[in-house]
């Protein structure tokens, strides 16, 4: 009987899990990419995508795995994604409020801006557009990370590099 392959790949010792970010960690970030795209949403049916902005981001310092190693900038492990749902089952046609304010969370930690009338003495947040993201691809903010689920590791809140809570930073 003849091989449909010619090669042999040495996987016996692989190790196939993915590395993942030690939970409840913050990890400095800098903005990849921000897509708009289509995905099931935590507790949909298999199949019913949802349109939202996937916003990437990529560590930028060598960071502390779940398993007391490291993980380098930007490698497996490194990469976090934000996705913001714009549609919910009960409002089908317009973005919901609690979607545009997740997406201004996200401008205020990468620009350090908050509401028009914030009390801290921050710039008011500017639109979001096509202007903005390509402005602030690069931009940094912190991210803290936590696990979950089988899911991996997603960002619970993002912080302005300018936070006094990371003035040491």
């Amino acid at each position: 009987m003849s091989s449909p392959l010619s090669i042999a790949i040495p996987t016996a010792g692989v190790k196939t899990a993915m590395p993942e970010l030690a939970d409840k960690t913050w990890v400095r970030v800098k903005l990849a990419t921000v897509a708009e795209d289509n995905m099931i949403a935590d507790g949909e049916a298999a199949g019913e995508k949802k349109p939202c902005i996937s916003f990437r981001f990529d560590t930028i310092d060598p960071a502390p795995s779940s398993e007391g190693k490291t993980i380098e900038p930007g490698k497996a492990g490194g990469v976090l994604f934000e996705r913001i749902y714009l549609r919910d089952k009960n409002n089908i046609t317009s973005i919901p409020e609690r979607a545009i304010q997740s997406i201004g969370k996200v401008q205020d930690a990468l620009d350090n801006t908050g509401d028009a009338d914030n009390t801290k003495g921050l710039p008011a947040r500017v639109g979001f557009d096509t202007e903005w993201v390509a402005a602030s691809i690069g931009k940094v903010a912190f991210a803290f990370v936590v696990k979950d689920g089988d899911y991996g590791m997603k960002i619970k809140e993002l912080k302005s590099t300018q936070d006094p809570k990371f003035a040491m930073a």
